[in-house]
């Protein structure tokens, strides 16, 4: 499949999801059990795979420099923001800290990455997503909670089916074992309804917060603006000094990644007016899949 015919998938996906939630082919709460899905199936399979077609020269020369730059990347983002938003209430500080560090790397990037681009690309979002779960259970759900004590959203990640997959990913790398033909292909046919399912979940979620609803939100404008095009340029000039060019910009790509889903349920567990992180959402990844798109095509062959 070309990089043009791709991106016309990636739209006609994203369509399909909505005009099939539009028409009512599917129950709204098939939006809320697809993500569970996902990421309890889905991912690990997709992990497994990636893991299992790269080799051990792959994993090791990009694994640890994009594991730390994350981290690095995403614990100074986060002083940078307790800086600029020092006089926000405490409640909307903490959104706004957890908005400009975190993306929505798993049902939105991995998705485009796995249609655009090679198995080098994923892993290099994989490795960026696990590296940024510990950090965003360890410090940004208890900021959001009010409390730095909740250690359970921390015990709930490390033991997450991706985490899991990932470290089994790693080892039989390392140890060059394969996996048997019949849980190989079992493996490959999972991860391959992936990108679609995502790419659905996505369309039905804009068709159920609404398409344009978050046009007259101009706080949700200038977010998106900032995460998706000044970001991650940004990134790319501080990562481009240590990182060859090709991972620069994918992990540059990366950090401007959408507004994560986790906001609106955390918003919604602290029963906090949800309105402003879905038009963060919504208005933030229909620009990350089109600006995106278009730097992979332009950008990267």
């Amino acid at each position: 499949m070309s990089q043009l015919s791709s991106l016309f998938y990636l739209v006609l996906m994203v369509g399909i999801g909505y005009g099939a939630a539009a028409a009512k082919l599917l129950p709204e709460k098939a939006a809320d059990t697809l993500p569970q899905l996902l990421f309890n199936i889905c991912y690990p399979a997709m992990i497994l795979e990636t893991f299992l077609t790269v080799d051990v020269e792959t994993v090791l020369g990009t694994g640890l420099p994009i594991v730390l730059t994350t981290v690095i990347a995403t614990l100074a983002l986060l002083v940078l923001g307790l800086a600029v938003f020092q006089r926000q209430p405490k409640d909307k500080k903490a959104f706004y800290l957890f908005l400009m560090a975190v993306g929505n790397v798993t049902y939105v990037a991995i998705p485009l990455f796995s249609v655009l681009l090679p198995a080098k690309a994923v892993l290099v979002a994989i490795l960026h997503s696990t590296a940024q779960d510990p950090l965003i259970w360890g410090i940004y759900h208890p900021l959001l909670l009010g409390s730095s004590t909740d250690e359970k959203p921390l015990k709930t990640a490390l033991t997450s089916p991706c985490l899991i997959a990932t470290a089994a990913g790693i080892l039989l790398c390392f140890a060059g074992i394969p996996l048997p033909v019949f849980l190989s292909d079992t493996v490959s046919r999972i991860s391959a309804v992936t990108s679609p399912m995502a790419l659905l979940l996505i369309g039905m979620l804009v068709r159920q917060y609404g398409l344009l609803s978050w046009l007259h939100d101009h706080r949700a404008l200038l977010y998106s603006f900032l995460k998706v095009l000044v970001l991650p340029c940004c990134a790319f000039l501080c990562f481009r000094l240590f990182l060859d060019l090709g991972d620069a910009i994918l992990l540059g790509i990366l950090f401007g990644s959408p507004a994560p889903l986790l906001s609106i349920v955390w918003a919604k567990q602290t029963r906090k007016d949800a309105a402003f992180p879905v038009h963060c959402f919504l208005a933030s990844t229909l620009l990350f899949l089109s600006a995106a798109g278009i730097v992979i095509v332009l950008l990267i062959r």
